[in-house]
């Protein structure tokens, strides 16, 4: 039995050539009945790798993952085929395991075992998945884009990968609706393991300061369920920065008044929309006049240095389309600024790209609750997404716009999960809003 392992990768430093090299030392050290044909993709020139089986450089073509990930399927020779990311750490005869489960299934198509796969609330979930079989097409749950195996009988039945030109994080919703619209089953395989290292990229100072001027609009949904000090901490900061020309406060309570709670300036707007998360985000940005926006809630603990990093670092870099920031959950409001005092003589800097799964709950520097991003990319957010994705469209927008989504390091936020969230009802939200954001996934491919 052949495994052809397909391997893509940017060697554009040291981190990266290393980790595509390791991961071809660590797909050799499995000592087992396996043949394996190693066959990397590299997009950049005069790169060489030892003991591999082809290299294919492709420096002169757009990255596209599905669209090298094919290049090596056509020079392939396998009855299996694993698609492959270049920072993978391979466990326990991994490539004998999953075939052989794959063979005694009937399953074409299948995952291996994160060794740190974890559940929406944090715990590990590793034990409970070992030596199971699961099916399903869940980005970060059965569907894991960084290690796929499929039998050669899937490329014979779909095709090639669907090599629509979106951001390289969406390239596994491409593959799992091939899958889908080819009723093939996916499955998470729990008898082999391997690791994902997730090698970050280099991170990016800014070195020009940019002018200030009042140009950035906070949108800030509420029902005033918050701590109060939690969120006057944050009001204060915005209105303080110099950077912000208006605070809109979305007031969406029945039976309270925001202006009887907390002190009014000159920068702030009132609106009682009654609606969702997502018509009420459409209000406030329909006072938005702008260069900027900043979408946050109102259980978020933010400093004014982050709104000037966001505006550095945005201005410094056209092809950035939205900002997120690192965030500490359930941070104490004393010890945020302690914490915030040592960072403000930080230069501002930031990573890219940041790692987002469509599943709430595996954010990987992605977050709901502080969006920063230019008017000029803003469209409003459909109505049915009352809950969950909504963050999730504007990173599909901005795949589809081809602009870079970023984490910043710099500075950092704490947000406060309330409490008072009916996990039920979420849960529901969760699976309808899903569906619909699927579909939205579908309609940006036409």
């Amino acid at each position: 039995m052949k495994l052809s392992i397909i391997i893509v990768s940017d060697a554009r430093n040291s981190n990266f050539y290393n980790a595509t090299q390791e991961t071809i030392n660590s797909a050799l050290q499995q000592k087992n009945e396996i043949e394996k044909e190693i066959i990397i993709i590299e997009k950049q020139n005069n790169v060489s790798y030892k003991n591999i089986n082809k290299i294919i450089h492709v420096q002169d073509l757009e990255f596209n993952y599905n669209k090298f990930l094919n290049l090596g399927i056509e020079q392939s020779s396998g009855e299996y085929i694993a698609l492959c990311n270049n920072d993978l750490t391979f466990f326990d005869n991994w490539d004998s395991k999953i075939i052989k489960v794959m063979n005694d299934n009937n399953i074409l198509s299948a995952s291996p075992l994160h060794t740190e796969l974890e559940t929406p609330g944090g715990r590990s979930a590793f034990k409970n998945l070992q030596n199971r079989i699961f099916f399903g097409y869940r980005i970060g749950r059965e569907l894991f884009d960084w290690c796929v195996v499929i039998n050669r009988k899937v490329v014979e039945i779909i095709g090639k990968l669907d090599e629509s030109p979106l951001y390289f994080y969406y390239n596994n919703e491409l593959y799992a609706k091939q899958l889908i619209k080819s009723n093939i089953q996916h499955a998470l395989i729990g008898h082999s393991v391997v690791k994902h290292l997730c090698i970050e990229e280099e991170i990016i100072t800014v070195n020009q300061s940019a002018p200030y001027s009042e140009c950035i609009t906070v949108v800030i949904p509420t029902i005033l369920k918050t701590q109060k000090d939690i969120f006057q901490y944050s009001l204060k900061q915005y209105n303080e920065s110099d950077l912000v020309s208006k605070i809109v406060i979305i007031d969406n309570t029945e039976n309270k008044d925001f202006d009887k709670q907390y002190e009014i300036t000159k920068k702030m707007l009132i609106l009682k929309p009654h609606g969702n998360l997502g018509p009420v985000y459409n209000s406030g940005m329909a006072f938005c006049e702008t260069k900027y926006y900043l979408l946050v809630n109102d259980d978020v603990i933010c400093h004014k240095k982050v709104l000037d990093d966001c505006y550095k670092i945005i201005e410094n870099d056209e092809k950035i389309g939205l900002l997120q920031i690192y965030t500490i959950n359930n941070q104490p409001l004393l010890d945020y600024i302690s914490q915030v005092n040592q960072e403000l003589t930080i230069t501002p800097n930031y990573r890219l790209p940041i790692r987002k799964d469509s599943n709430y709950g595996r954010n990987n520097g992605l977050v709901g609750w502080f969006q920063f991003g230019l008017k000029r990319d803003w469209e409003d957010i459909p109505t049915e997404f009352k809950a969950f994705f909504g963050d999730d469209l504007l990173i599909l927008r901005m795949a589809h716009k081809k602009l870079k989504v970023v984490q910043i390091l710099s500075s950092h936020i704490s947000h406060f999960v309330s409490s008072s969230i009916n996990k039920t009802n979420l849960n529901n939200r969760l699976t309808i809003e899903r569906e619909i954001f699927n579909n939205l996934v579908e309609d940006y491919l036409k």
